[in-house]
């Protein structure tokens, strides 16, 4: 249950805020960069790990991968695993199927979000679900907000957090206040895409995300994430 609560926490909190559209201005001319100064104005380096994430997931209309998510707590030097399968399809439908070591389940069209635990027997509805009432911590997979405006970056070594050697890790410290105190994502350098993600919550303890097998605009069907209660279970509506 505590990984089920942390992951709502994690998926439905700290909007980010998104830019006001306005009306377009006439160009006027750019000045001519020579030089050093073209040099300067070329992006850095988190700038441009930024720009790869923000672009293939900008690019993304769907995907499917499995996970394993460790959550580690840190005043019990205890670190819990567990595994399953996502997918998520713009413009706001996801769903995560927990099979080990408890089944669970969380399930949203983009309006109506369902989390049902087979174990319990009860499914909690919420059918006041709005995509827009999500972390910036996800919010970008969805084409919604930018990377840069929600947050501060900077590349760090991997060796620290076990990542393996050939890949991007940035962290991205909230600019605004959150639920979590930052989020490390480690990425293909080539394409932008995230295999793993490592939330740190305030408390100091953390909920990782490795995500594998992933296969992307693969034409996921809107039913997939549709969800009807099964016949029996408590149904709590919020």
């Amino acid at each position: 249950m505590n990984s089920l609560i942390m992951l709502c926490a994690v998926l439905f909190t700290s909007p980010p805020a998104l830019p006001v559209a306005s009306a377009p201005q006439p160009e006027r001319p750019k000045p001519e960069v020579k030089g050093a100064a073209k040099a300067q104005l070329a992006p850095s380096p988190e700038r441009a790990v930024l720009d790869r994430i923000q672009k293939f997931y900008e690019k993304t209309k769907d995907f499917r991968a499995d996970f394993v998510q460790r959550y580690t707590r840190v005043a019990l030097s205890r670190t819990d695993e567990s595994k399953g399968k996502v997918a998520l399809k713009k413009p706001g439908m996801m769903r995560w199927d927990y099979s080990t070591p408890v089944e669970k389940h969380f399930i949203t069209d983009g309006q109506t979000l369902f989390v049902y635990e087979p174990e319990e027997e009860q499914v909690v509805v919420d059918k006041n679900f709005k995509v827009s009432a999500m972390s910036s911590s996800l919010a970008f997979l969805f084409g919604q907000g930018k990377l840069e405006d929600s947050f501060n970056a900077k590349l760090i070594e991997g060796a620290s957090l076990g990542v393996k050697p050939g890949f991007d890790v940035v962290e991205l410290a909230p600019k605004r206040d959150a639920t979590y105190a930052k989020l490390v994502l480690v990425t293909d350098p080539k394409t932008g895409q995230v295999v793993e993600s490592i939330l740190f919550e305030t408390v100091g303890n953390l909920n990782r995300f490795e995500f594998v097998g992933t296969k992307v605009n693969v034409g996921i069907p809107d039913a997939e994430f549709s969800f009807v209660p099964p016949a029996g279970v408590e149904v709590v509506n919020q």
